[in-house]
Formats: structure tokens, C-alpha cells, sequence
């Protein structure tokens, strides 16, 4: 008997999309040769963990915090308290320790953004914002960059300070805040603005 596509066997109709949106699952053969059910759901669990999968098709893993109200009273050295997770895949975030993105099981390695809007102030000075790693500023070759809005300057209010760090390796119980540094006369405030934010990105997992 010749070879045949699997479309020319008898019963081999294609589905219309419409049925495939109604599908429950598929027919699979296993290494033992036995046709095996499973459901769509669980086959696309499979492709979207396996590590052989382009990272693209990978959903997005991290958290994103915001202020939903000013932070007054801040002095400088101060880990910025977060009120909400905009997002949080991993249950990075606890208002429990508002202060901390700690990293669970599984994370290997992850990258950090964040900004902080101060208070608008036209006095000579600086800010800045640096995260921390565990409670301390990290040691090289855990660089970050960071921009200081200005320094020695007066008649400009704008205060704001911006920062991104390379790929860091890290353990279960790593944890990272969010420090407001600054050394302005009158400087006290973290504004709750769009530019007032702490973001951690997963790059890589075990789990």
C-alpha cells in the first residue's frame, strides 16, 4: 500500500477554525505507541514551559510597583514604601514589607528599572535613586547606571532621578528596594507621578 498524507485517509477533513475554537483537545501517540488524549490547555502549558521553545512565545514574568499617594517626611537614604503592584506574577510584593521586591524559588537572574519624581523644588542640589541589594549598594560586577537630574543649579524645580541595572544573579530571599537620595535644602518628598516607579524583570528560571 503507498504512503498516504494524513488528510487523504478516510475521515481526514481539516477542521474550520470554528471548530477548532471549540475543541476540547487532540489524540497524541506516546513513546509506548498508545494513542493518548490531551487537552489543549495542558498542551499549551507544555510548549510555554519548555525551555526549547523560542523566548518569545514566554509570557512575561516580574513586578511593577507605584506610590498612590505622596511620601512626605523623607529623609535621605530613605528605601521608598510602595503602595501598589500594578503587576506581579510571582507574588514578588507584599504590602507587609511595602519597602521590598523579594524574589521567590526559581529565579535566577532578573534585571532592575525604577524612577522616582521628588518634590518640586527650585533649590540648588541633587537627587538620586539607587537600588539596593539586600539592604546595601551593590558591589562590582553588579553595576547599575543612574541619572542625576542636576547639581547646583537654582530656579529649576524639576527633581527627578532614573535608573536600570544589568543582568543580576540571584537566590531565593534576595531582595531589592528602591533608596531616595538626595542633598537639597528643603527636599523631603517622593511624589506619587507617573515617573515615580520600581519595576523587576525576570530573565531567567529554574521554575
Amino acid at each position: 500500500m503507498a504512503d498516504k498524507e494524513l488528510l487523504d485517509l478516510n475521515g481526514g477533513v481539516g477542521l474550520t477554525s470554528g471548530e477548532v475554537a471549540a475543541a476540547q483537545g487532540l489524540y497524541v501517540v506516546d513513546a509506548d505507541g498508545n494513542s493518548r488524549f490531551v487537552s489543549f490547555a495542558n498542551l499549551k502549558t507544555a510548549i510555554n514551559t519548555d525551555p526549547t521553545v523560542v523566548p518569545s512565545s514566554e509570557p512575561w514574568r516580574g513586578v511593577t510597583l507605584r506610590r498612590t499617594s505622596d511620601l512626605t517626611g523623607v529623609a535621605t537614604g530613605t528605601s521608598v514604601a510602595w503602595q501598589a503592584a500594578v503587576r506581579d506574577t510571582d507574588s514578588f510584593w507584599t504590602a507587609g514589607s511595602a519597602t521590598r521586591i523579594t524574589i521567590p524559588a526559581g529565579i535566577t537572574k532578573v534585571r532592575l528599572f525604577g524612577s522616582i519624581e521628588f518634590e518640586a523644588l527650585g533649590t540648588a542640589g541633587s537627587v538620586g535613586a539607587f537600588p539596593l541589594k539586600n539592604g546595601s549598594a551593590f558591589a562590582a560586577p553588579d553595576m547599575y547606571a543612574s541619572e542625576h537630574a542636576r547639581s547646583g543649579t537654582t530656579g529649576f524645580t524639576a527633581n527627578r532621578s532614573a535608573f536600570f541595572t544589568s543582568i543580576l544573579d540571584v537566590t531565593a530571599g534576595n531582595y531589592f528596594e528602591l533608596q531616595a537620595a538626595f542633598n537639597m535644602a528643603g527636599q523631603d518628598q517622593v511624589l506619587a507621578h507617573v515617573r515615580t516607579w520600581f519595576e523587576l524583570e525576570v530573565v531567567e528560571a529554574s521554575a
